[in-house]
């Protein structure tokens, strides 16, 4: 039974650290648009 809790909490983790990795990711690449486009305007 513990075993099967620390599993079920370990894959809640890993779930939300990879949510979180794409929105920070996703943020980035938004980021990086924004300064290109800007670059591109000069």
């Amino acid at each position: 039974m513990r075993f099967r809790q620390s599993q079920g909490i370990k894959d809640t983790t890993d779930a939300a650290f990879q949510v979180a990795h794409s929105a920070l990711e996703t943020t980035e690449n938004a980021a990086m648009n924004i300064v290109d486009a800007t670059n591109q305007c000069r």
